[in-house]
């Protein structure tokens, strides 16, 4: 400990950013070790304040500004300051989505439920309960990777209609009991959202939380350029793809039917279709309409997914001029909530790259308030039925967590969907 003191001296002394933050780092981690909670706050503070102090070079430095907030994070916990330990974290969350292009990421506004924070610290998980002002915080009783094991284990036999249903309840109890650990209050009663990162959004909730409504809350992005909504809810009917994906994707027969469906549920609803339904179209539809339904193909190439639409030959952007629709955070997307009524587009890829590693979360950061997307390829059939009875929810008033969960208990009764398959799929992301 002597020895990194003096070092300290001397890399703070070369005035090297790069030096500066890895070192005092180190030093955080040190005191940590050595019980010293008082001094690893101070020292990671002071590693993410020069950070800060070159907004520039911030990509660069991206991994030394997590580790500096996990240490930040472990100290207040060791303090007992548990909303200190909780706002630390969120700030590091939104930093990191302002690198991913967000606008002026902001701290979710409270309202009125219960939020369950997991914050994978090293090779454990902490989790924070937080009702209003007051944050409780407990240690989960699994490791990360054992947590991470069921999360793939859960949604992986959720996944396989095959599956023995109460094998898939076993897991899901399995997750939340070892989630819960020494903590009271990890899954209260009534409204509960989720903040996470990483593979951690990538659970299926309605499988893991029957009785209770449950959603990804992520950071909101500042909407610009919004006005008025010309129309309740855009129906998206991506049947004109290139020639291209026609050869590799199957045809999806229930597009017809489920947006006559929805335009019977929702009234005035307008119907997007045919060659003209362009990305560039979809983008506009989704900065006009309050709700948005996306009805098609998602497609991963490289480290993206996108949404498949029809060619645009005229298109600046290779991938438009091939009918994908990239959904950048730079798009004005104004909508309340898009419906990503297509396969897999929720589905959570860690990237080393900076980038939205999912349509859910890039919607969000483009400016949209809620989006619903799949953790796995759907049945269109159920799809289908569970979208009709989500919008007949929302139009009543229902807000879009508990519009989600009815539509599930309802595709749940019906026989030839209660395999958590055909209604676990989709979990909601709001803002």
């Amino acid at each position: 400990h002597a020895g990194a003191v003096a070092l300290e001296r001397q890399v703070l002394a070369s005035r090297n950013l790069f030096l500066d933050a890895r070192y005092l780092n180190v030093l955080s981690e040190l005191e940590l070790r050595s019980d010293r909670p008082e001094a690893a706050r101070d020292h990671a503070l002071e590693a993410i304040g020069r950070i800060a102090s070159k907004p520039d070079e911030g990509r660069r430095f991206r991994d030394y500004d997590a580790r500096a907030s996990r240490s930040l994070v472990r100290a207040y916990v060791a303090l007992k300051q548990y909303p200190a330990a909780l706002e630390a974290w969120r700030g590091w969350t939104r930093r990191d989505r302002n690198l991913m292009g967000a606008r002026r990421s902001a701290q979710p506004g409270e309202t009125g439920v219960h939020t369950i924070t997991i914050v994978p610290l090293d090779e454990r998980i902490g989790i924070f309960a937080q009702a209003g002002n007051d944050v409780q915080f407990s240690w989960s009783a699994l490791t990360a990777g054992e947590g991470l094991g069921l999360v793939r284990r859960l949604r992986t036999l959720c996944a396989n209609f095959r599956s023995d249903p109460q094998t898939i309840r076993a897991v899901a109890r399995q997750l939340l009991s070892g989630l819960q650990g020494d903590g009271k209050a990890f899954l209260p009663k009534g409204d509960v959202r989720l903040e996470a990162v990483g593979e951690w959004t990538a659970i299926p909730l309605l499988a893991l939380i029957e009785d209770e409504t449950a959603a990804y809350r992520l950071p909101a992005s500042e909407r610009s350029g919004c006005g008025a909504f010309s129309r309740e809810l855009a129906v998206v009917q991506a049947d004109a793809i290139g020639a291209e994906f026609q050869k590799q994707l199957p045809r999806l027969p229930h597009l017809e039917r489920e947006a006559g469906l929805l335009r019977s549920t929702v009234p005035g609803a307008a119907l997007l279709t045919g060659g003209t339904l362009t990305p560039r179209a979809v983008a506009d539809a989704g900065a006009h309409s309050r709700w948005l339904h996306f009805s098609g193909h998602a497609v991963r190439l490289g480290n993206t997914a996108m949404l498949v639409a029809a060619p645009d030959p005229g298109a600046a952007l290779e991938e438009e001029r091939r009918g994908l629709w990239k959904l950048r955070p730079s798009e004005r997307l104004c909508s309340d909530l898009i419906f990503f009524a297509a396969c897999s587009t929720g589905v959570f890829k860690e990237m080393e790259t900076i980038a939205p590693a999912q349509l859910a979360d890039a919607a969000l950061m483009a400016g949209a308030r809620a989006a619903l997307a799949a953790l796995w390829d759907v049945d269109s059939e159920a799809t289908t039925e569970l979208a009709a009875n989500f919008y007949s929810a929302l139009r009543s008033g229902t807000d879009p967590a508990r519009s989600l969960h009815e539509a599930a208990r309802l595709l749940r009764r019906d026989a030839r969907y209660s395999h958590p398959y055909y209604w676990a799929a989709f979990v909601l992301f709001e803002a």
